[in-house]
This record gives C-alpha cells, sequence and structure tokens, in this order.
C-alpha cells in the first residue's frame, strides 16, 4: 500500500509539473518575452564582457554597452538584408503560383494518362484524391507565402520588445552579481545550494539548446541557399529557409525539401538543377553529421526520440512557436531533475 502512495505521489507531482509547463508556455512566455530574449542575450554575450572587462580594465558597464551595439548593429543589418529578400522573393512566388500550378496540372495529367495505360481498372476515386491533394497543395503553399510576407512585415511593429530587451539585457549582463545575490537570497538557507546547481545548470543548458539549434539551422540555411543559387533556382532564400526549419525535425530534416525538387526537375528533364540539388543534400548530410555530436553532444543531453515528442506535444498544444518551446522545456526539466528539485521515479 505504501508502495502505490509513493507511485501516486510521483504521478501526481509529474502531471502538475506538466499542468504548470503548459500554463507557463500559455499565458506567462509571451508576456515576459523581451525579458526572457534580454535574459539569453545577456548569457550570450557574458563570455565577451567578462573578457574585455579583464583584459581591458574596463568597467562592466561600458563593456557590456560595446557588446550589445555591435549586436543590435549586426543584427539590423542581416535582418533588413534577410527582410528585403525574403519579401521580394514570396511576393514574385506568389505571383507566379497560378503559373507553376497550371504547369504542375499538366505534369499530374501526364502521369495519370502513363498511370492509366498501365492499370486500366484505375479507380476514379484515386484520381480525384491526388488532384484533390494537389489542390491543397495549391492553397497550402498559397498560404504559407502570405503567411510569410506576413510575419516579416510584421517585424517592425515589435521594435518596442526590442528596445526593451536590449535595455534589460544592459541592465541584468552590468547588474549580474547584485541580481545573482538578489535571487539566491530569495530561497531558504537549505534550498540555496541546490537552488545554484540549479541556476548552472539550467542556464547552460538553455543557452546550450538555443545555441545548438541557431549553428545547426544558420549552416543548414547557408549551405542550402548557396546550393540553391548555384543550381540557378529562384527562391533561393525561403528555399533556404524551408530547408532550416526541417533541419529541426529529428528523423525528418530538409531531405523532404530536396528529395522532392530533385524528382520534379528530373520529371522536366532539368538534370543539371537535380544534380546539383543531389549533391547539395550530400554536403548538408556530411557537413550535418561532421558538426552534430559536437554542437548537440554537450549542450542538449537528451534522447532525440524526447526531442521529437516534445516538438510533436508543443506543436500540438501552443502551435508552431511550440515546436521551439517543447524541447527547450524537456532541456529544463532534465536539469531539476538532474539537481533534484524534482524528483526521479524510484528504481526500486
Amino acid at each position: 500500500m505504501e508502495k502505490i502512495s509513493r507511485d501516486w505521489q510521483y504521478v501526481l507531482i509529474w502531471s502538475a509539473v506538466f499542468v504548470v509547463c503548459y500554463l507557463v508556455a500559455r499565458y506567462v512566455l509571451s508576456l515576459f518575452a523581451p525579458f526572457i530574449a534580454a535574459l539569453i542575450l545577456a548569457a550570450i554575450i557574458e563570455p565577451i564582457v567578462e573578457l574585455l572587462s579583464r583584459r581591458y580594465r574596463l568597467k562592466r558597464g561600458i563593456c557590456t554597452f560595446i557588446c550589445l551595439v555591435l549586436v543590435f548593429v549586426l543584427l539590423s543589418v542581416i535582418i533588413a538584408l534577410a527582410i528585403v529578400r525574403i519579401v521580394s522573393e514570396a511576393q514574385d512566388l506568389y505571383r507566379a503560383l497560378p503559373i507553376y500550378n497550371m504547369n504542375f496540372e499538366e505534369i499530374l495529367g501526364k502521369i495519370i494518362s502513363q498511370m492509366k495505360n498501365v492499370a486500366e481498372d484505375l479507380p476514379d476515386s484515386v484520381i480525384e484524391a491526388v488532384r484533390r491533394t494537389q489542390s491543397r497543395l495549391y492553397a497550402g503553399l498559397e498560404g504559407f507565402l502570405l503567411g510569410v510576407t506576413g510575419v516579416v512585415m510584421s517585424f517592425p511593429r515589435y521594435s518596442i520588445n526590442v528596445i526593451v530587451s536590449f535595455f534589460a539585457a544592459f541592465f541584468i549582463s552590468r547588474d549580474k552579481k547584485e541580481i545573482s545575490e538578489f535571487l539566491a537570497n530569495l530561497a531558504p538557507a537549505k534550498w540555496r545550494g541546490r537552488a545554484e546547481r540549479a541556476k548552472a545548470g539550467l542556464i547552460s543548458a538553455c543557452l546550450g539548446f538555443i545555441r545548438a539549434y541557431l549553428i545547426l539551422i544558420s549552416v543548414t540555411v547557408a549551405v542550402s541557399i548557396v546550393g540553391f543559387t548555384v543550381a540557378k533556382i529562384r527562391y533561393a532564400w525561403i528555399l533556404g529557409i524551408i530547408a532550416g526549419i526541417l533541419d529541426l525535425i529529428p528523423l525528418v530534416g530538409p531531405g523532404l525539401l530536396y528529395v522532392p525538387m530533385i524528382i520534379f526537375h528530373l520529371v522536366v528533364g532539368q538534370f543539371y538543377q537535380a544534380i546539383v540539388i543531389a549533391v547539395l543534400m550530400a554536403i548538408q548530410f556530411f557537413v550535418r553529421k561532421g558538426i552534430e555530436p559536437r554542437v548537440l553532444g554537450s549542450n542538449l543531453g537528451i534522447h532525440p526520440l524526447v526531442v521529437l515528442v516534445s516538438m510533436y506535444l508543443g506543436y500540438r498544444l501552443l502551435g508552431a512557436i511550440g515546436m521551439f518551446i517543447g524541447p527547450l522545456f524537456a532541456v529544463i526539466l532534465k536539469v531539476m531533475v538532474a539537481v533534484e528539485i524534482l524528483p526521479s521515479w524510484p528504481r526500486d
């Protein structure tokens, strides 16, 4: 009876933890997003701030200001260039979409004719299902392009959040010692050692998670854009960003984009493009496998299946943003168990 009671305690504790994680992700993160971004930014520039303050004997506030200005200028240039290029490609593709749809319908008609020649008794329901799928793909792509344009064009509306994040990052980085001592004093004396380990572990894990995925996505996007440009394929930036997003998904990756593109260009007789994309796929695969162990090995420390499950649950519960929040919460919970703030299931 005592065993059952203890098991139920663990079930209730972890059920409460998952409910709290959902409520925080659903209702709290959006309210504190600028300050969470500020905390992440302050942690990212921390090594540079420490290096400058030690080597050049500058005040911490000056070092923080220099780093944030450099980050702000660099991000502004990158985002401005990306917005101009992405919006231009998205609008161009949206205007040309009906022409591509007509070409696709022509190719689809030829494929269906060949299928009928091979199988004379091909049911009409199969043909109708294929055409419905094609219509849904067209509508989905049209909606995706409109969504991309809308999201990119809405960036200027978030300028107040960006300003708040940079000011908050400045104060968090400049007054790091005072803030850390204040937060440590909030915990009971017997919990302070564990809270200190949890803080160090959470900062390391969350930064590792963000750094790992930023590196992997950046490499995939950059390699894909260069490859598509070499292949003389239009909309290289949009396709590169799609490849980067697909690279987030374990066991799927950008191959979900590359393989259909290779097949398409082979069907229409554009063999140069098909060969270049195949080479691009191979390069991306080997580059990813070369850097992935170093990037993910020490930064995440969670099984790919856990990443996949957390991404799926995050997407189902929170939408597209949940694909990023789910794995981050999985990393945080792992650290909380490691420092014994949350209980692990008893082995006996």
